[in-house]
């Protein structure tokens, strides 16, 4: 399950996704559009920022401006940034909870599913989210 800060951030990301290449989007219309507390929202864009997804510009004209274009940012990318490496057991992230790693049906069955989860998140990009995207009426 991924948490509400990630959740938050594809938010974020499909909202900015809508607008121009390089269009500024303030913080406090970023916080009303997507529903998120404004002190919620600095964490996330901290993230976002350091990450190289989205610049913060500071000041009184200041906002967010995404610094990648929309179809070069995955949903996959934002899930692990915020997240870290998706995995769907213990036994995929840490070899070392499982005495039957090497010999386990089961654990190779995870593997690949991981891997196909993975694939198929990384197909996903917000260009095509914020295409489809009827939840977000942009300013």
């Amino acid at each position: 399950m991924i948490t509400r800060a990630t959740d938050y951030a594809i938010r974020v990301l499909v909202y900015m996704s809508k607008k121009k290449v390089g269009e500024l989007s303030t913080k406090k219309e970023v916080a009303e559009q997507c529903a998120i507390p404004i002190s919620f929202l600095a964490k996330i864009v901290q993230v976002l920022s350091k990450n190289r997804i989205i610049n913060i510009k500071k000041g009184a004209q200041g906002g967010y401006i995404l610094t990648k274009k929309p179809e070069d940012i995955t949903l996959l990318e934002v899930i692990e940034l915020m997240e870290g490496r998706i995995f769907l057991n213990h036994c995929i992230k840490d070899k070392d909870v499982c005495e039957f790693y090497s010999s386990c049906i089961i654990h190779e069955m995870w593997d690949n599913l991981t891997e196909n989860l993975r694939n198929e998140l990384k197909k996903i990009n917000f260009k095509v989210l914020a295409e489809k995207d009827n939840c977000f009426k942009l300013k």
